[in-house]
């Protein structure tokens, strides 16, 4: 009898974590709640759909309720604060959230490319411009969806990409080639690879078909860059060869970028 008892008491508190749980995102947040955030408040997450079922019959939690999308996913409110009418629109909205982010998992897992949100709409119903802002707010803020990152660039067009895949860095780098602004495309490149690696960054390295840059382009850009406040941070090191380096100040000291730049071009050659 103790042991039953115990267990419907814990079956007591996982109600009651659950319910709290959809009663706070439908009254505070006016959002559903998915079946995905309520499996880690159940010791057994395979049994989720039995949990509810169970509160279904207590008493206590009347006011929450089910709907599923017509892709088949389950969401969860409280009809005390949501209208079944807008939960139905609620559900809609979860839909279109979800295919954007399957779209741009996919195009930074498959394509390595970011995905510009003005494109969306063509793609997506409900996905278009005159709504897409309302989709971010919840999109950006919601932990189902911690890896999607809104990254801009110089002209202020607005691209997505999921952080598995691709890092800030990198979505930066194609964000400015996107927008043909060549030095803020070299400077983040270049702050990138200091910072992480760390690393200086070979000149060559920019005549790469993502940015679209000849010799004579790059050799002028980068002459400008360096004349530039914005890029002050942004310095240039030759080898003994004549090999020319970029590295950002910021995170690299002088003497060991020449040392290591050094290295690279002639010392791993001759004590190989």
């Amino acid at each position: 009898m103790e042991e039953r008892g115990a267990s419907e008491q814990a079956l007591q508190r996982v109600h009651e974590q659950i319910a709290t749980r959809i009663r706070a995102d439908s009254t505070d947040k006016v959002r559903l709640t998915s079946l995905e955030l309520i499996s880690p408040l159940v010791p057994e997450p395979e049994k989720v759909r039995a949990t509810l079922a169970s509160m279904a019959a207590t008493e206590g939690y009347r006011d929450v309720s089910l709907i599923t999308t017509s892709h088949g996913d389950t969401y969860l409110y409280s009809d005390k604060a949501i209208s079944r009418k807008e939960a139905e629109r609620l559900a809609f909205d979860e839909e279109v959230r979800g295919q954007i982010t399957d779209r741009v998992r996919r195009d930074s897992r498959e394509k390595v490319a970011l995905t510009p949100i003005d494109s969306l709409g063509a793609f997506i119903p409900g996905a278009e411009r005159d709504r897409i802002d309302r989709h971010l707010l919840f999109l950006l803020d919601d932990e189902r969806y911690a890896d999607i990152h809104l990254v801009t660039d110089s002209r202020d067009v607005r691209y997505l990409y999921s952080v598995e895949s691709m890092t800030r860095g990198y979505a930066e780098i194609l964000a400015h080639a996107a927008a043909n602004d060549p030095m803020a495309t070299i400077a983040d490149t270049v702050r990138d690879e200091s910072r992480t690696y760390p690393r200086p960054t070979p000149l060559q390295t920019f005549e790469a078909p993502i940015f679209a840059l000849n010799s004579a382009e790059l050799v002028k850009h980068v002459e400008e860059l360096v004349r530039r406040p914005e890029y002050d941070d942004i310095k240039m090191v030759k080898a003994s060869t004549g090999a020319t380096y970029l590295y950002s100040d910021l995170y690299l000291r002088q003497d060991w970028v020449q040392a290591s730049v050094e290295w690279e071009e002639v010392g791993k050659y001759q004590n190989p």
